[in-house]
């Protein structure tokens, strides 16, 4: 079946003629349509096409890799939590120079143990942290201590590098606890 045509007269200004049948308008409306579109949004057709079953697999093993992850692979041995503060060991390397920190930071809702809160009867003043920094491949050591104030503190230090020093470590000792951190050397 033709479309209908449209026809315009000649040199008519707003004349314009629309010729088609009623029948062939009746025919085109009952003409068969093609395969039906099937609807009910993006959830409903993984139900009733099996797509589910087929990504489920999938799903599973997405699953695992975020337990294992959340549970199974130790988090960073750079940090931890003692007497209410968390500790987080950084370092930077710079010619031969090693330049160490552990920053404490106040836990926000942390009970503090006696001996670092304010309120304490055994509290003289603020806590005191000691850090214990060493280099295991040299041998080399360093001792800092430093009374921690309200806000986050910083104990900071320098220490000798001669290039062959891959790990560093540090004890920290704040409340009578104390914590081992550790924290890989890469060269630039």
């Amino acid at each position: 079946m033709k479309p209908p045509e449209l026809k315009i007269k000649k040199g008519a200004e707003r004349e314009v003629v629309f010729h088609s049948s009623r029948e062939e308008r009746l025919a085109m409306a009952s003409a068969p349509k093609g395969p039906k579109s099937v609807s009910g949004g993006f959830f409903r057709g993984f139900f009733r096409r099996g797509r589910l079953p087929s990504l489920l697999p999938l799903l599973v093993v997405a699953l695992v890799v975020v337990l294992v992850y959340k549970f199974v692979i130790p988090r960073s041995s750079s940090r931890a939590t003692l007497s209410g503060y968390e500790a987080v060991l950084r370092a930077s390397l710079y010619a031969d120079a090693l330049f160490v920190s552990v920053t404490f930071t106040p836990v926000a809702g942390a009970g503090r143990t006696a001996g670092s809160a304010r309120d304490s009867p055994a509290a003289d003043g603020p806590p005191t942290a000691s850090v214990s920094f060493a280099l295991p491949d040299t041998g080399e050591l360093l001792l800092l201590s430093e009374a921690l104030g309200e806000g986050p503190s910083t104990i900071r230090g320098k220490m000798r590098y001669i290039g062959k020093e891959r790990k560093l470590t540090a004890v920290v000792r704040l409340g009578g606890k104390a914590a081992s951190l550790s924290l890989g050397l890469k060269k630039n």
